[in-house]
């Protein structure tokens, strides 16, 4: 038996899976490719171990292509990083997605080969190519690689591998590139050290030497609940926040259409759990109304700019009560969001989950503070009269709603003082936002606040007349 053990250092395997549009939501090639395990070991040979001969280094990759490989996966997701690429001699860039396979940091993955034999300078050759093996797949996915004397029960393998009677139920299929069974020795290797540009100029769907071929995984091995990106593969406290990417088709969403994000991003997850979860529609099943327990136990929606540039770019699925595992897979399977035809539409991307407190450090969403500031505006669940003591001018007014809405929340929050914004650019800050949900009425007041909490509190701080959709959402102040 030959195994080679691959661990990723940063957030996953970034690789598409070939012939597949680099933008294309379904490219993630999961498990790697055994083409693409032999060819980063030819690559590696020939720019960083050149001294090695290929007396050596040939019958090494003529072993590993004569079988099929069997893997053990370790949980992955499907996720997204966004970048502008520029294209050469225009001055302009391009939007690429980068779609790879998420993986707890760290996680082993073994490729295992039943029938190779290596001898001892084999063996001494080939854990000094794995020693320098950079990456696998895109320069992204940083990996340290080395031979294991053992390996876990394979969790993927040929569709051949597997009997007819076990080919349904628990395994799913995929499709992976792998050489041809009793390859040309030279063609193998002249194919292995072939770029990726040459082989598509050369008018070849796939590589020479190489076909289609395909595998079976365990369900829940891709797209599993249990994966967090840089984080326990295994929480110990059920998840209560899924955190997702926010990318624009044609440009980056504004902050002024939080709400509309958010409401879209309630809707389309009610679609995908098709009603069945109170948790992400709000809707009580017993009585066909919406939820209005004091609590809020419900789905928060949150859309934020987290890095300041009035854009959004990533949206916060929190709910204080806990996430089952449907719901978050329902989340998962939620690609797209849109509003009307014609209009921009946002592509989500799965970044991470767990517990509030596995957020703290990342999102200023959920860090500990005692003096909050209006992100969005908070627009009252009471209507604000226009004279009075309490009116939609004087502080009072606003501060009896903010406290009243607080107490009805509960979660031991203890409000010290409100200051509502009296300068011109707080008004126009509240002016400014979009306020009213899908064919819901217009709002009679909004305004930006500032909130101190007797004791430091850890959000989301979220509260007022449609906070379930970003709206009356906090960041702490300075």
């Amino acid at each position: 038996m030959l195994a080679i053990k691959f661990r990723f250092l940063s957030d996953g395997y970034h690789a598409k899976e070939w012939g597949k549009n680099a933008n294309d939501e379904a490219a993630a090639e999961w498990p790697p490719s055994p083409w693409r395990i032999v060819r980063a070991i030819a690559a590696v040979w020939k720019q960083r171990l050149p001294d090695l001969p290929e007396s050596q280094v040939a019958p090494i990759i003529e072993k590993l292509a004569s079988e099929r490989p069997k893997f053990h996966l370790p949980r992955a997701a499907v996720a997204r990083s966004t970048h502008y690429m520029p294209l050469p001699g225009s001055g302009k860039t391009k939007l690429f997605f980068d779609i790879f396979a998420a993986t707890p940091r760290g996680a082993p993955l073994y490729a295992i080969w039943d029938g190779a034999e290596l001898d001892e300078k084999q063996s001494a050759a080939l854990s000094a190519i794995l020693a320098a093996m950079p990456c696998l797949g895109r320069a992204e996915s940083w990996v340290e690689a080395s031979l294991a004397s053992s390996a876990p029960a394979p969790n993927c393998m040929p569709l051949e591998s597997v009997g007819a009677e076990e080919r349904g139920g628990e395994w799913e299929r995929t499709l992976v590139l792998a050489p041809s069974i009793l390859p040309d020795p030279k063609r193998l290797l002249k194919s292995a050290l072939a770029e990726s540009a040459a082989i598509l100029k050369s008018g070849r769907q796939i590589p020479e030497g190489m076909e289609r071929v395909r595998y079976v995984r365990k369900r829940g091995i891709f797209n599993d609940e249990a994966v967090r990106v840089g984080m326990s593969a295994e929480p110990e406290r059920p998840a209560t926040v899924v955190r997702l990417s926010m990318t624009g088709e044609t440009h980056q969403p504004s902050v002024i259409d939080t709400l509309r994000w958010g409401d879209a991003a309630h809707k389309a997850a009610a679609r995908m759990s098709k009603g069945a979860s109170p948790t992400l529609s709000g809707i009580d099943p017993r009585t066909g109304k919406p939820i209005s327990a004091p609590s809020h136990p419900h789905a928060f929606y949150l859309p934020a700019d987290e890095d300041g540039d009035g854009k959004l770019d990533a949206l916060t699925v929190w709910a204080p009560d806990g996430l089952s595992e449907d719901d978050i897979d329902a989340l998962l399977r939620i690609k797209t969001l849109y509003m009307r035809r014609g209009e921009n539409r946002i592509h989500l991307g799965y970044l991470s989950h767990g517990c509030e407190s596995d957020f703290e450090e990342i999102s200023p969403l959920f860090r500990r503070a005692k003096k909050w500031e209006s992100a969005t505006p908070y627009i009252p669940t009471r209507h604000l009269p226009k004279r009075g003591r309490y009116s939609v001018k004087k502080p009072a007014g606003w501060e009896m709603q903010a406290r009243r809405e607080i107490e009805r929340r509960g979660g031991g929050w203890n409000l010290a003082s409100v200051d509502f914004g009296r300068d011109p650019e707080d008004a126009a800050f509240a002016a400014r936002f979009f306020k009213h949900r899908a064919n819901g009425a217009r709002v009679n007041a909004a305004m930006k606040l500032n909130i101190e909490f007797a004791e430091p509190v850890r959000g989301p701080v979220a509260f007022g007349y449609a906070c379930h959709f970003g709206m009356g959402l906090f960041v702490p102040a300075g």
